[in-house]
């Protein structure tokens, strides 16, 4: 599903009569660094998790989350109207 990468977000689609509802995990990525770009009945998803700024004076002994920017694109189940 995901061609960032790094983070592949858990999705869940389902339709209505009248729309598709499309829902996205993406623990610690504010709105803010999410786009959402939808071209040929693919919904793109684009972000970012940011690291830590202030690490200064931390002495890590595991490090396992994951930062950087992540990509992940989903077929729509039909055409959609991009407004």
């Amino acid at each position: 599903m995901g061609d960032g990468g790094m983070f592949d977000p858990a999705i869940e689609m389902a339709d209505t009569n009248d729309s598709i509802i499309v829902k996205a995990q993406v623990p610690g990525v504010s709105k803010e660094n999410l786009q959402l770009d939808i071209m040929d009945d693919n919904l793109t998803l684009k972000g970012e998790i940011k690291d830590e700024e202030a690490t200064e004076g931390k002495h890590f002994h595991r490090k396992e989350f994951r930062y950087g920017s992540f990509a992940c694109t989903i077929p729509l189940p039909t055409t959609v109207k991009v407004d």
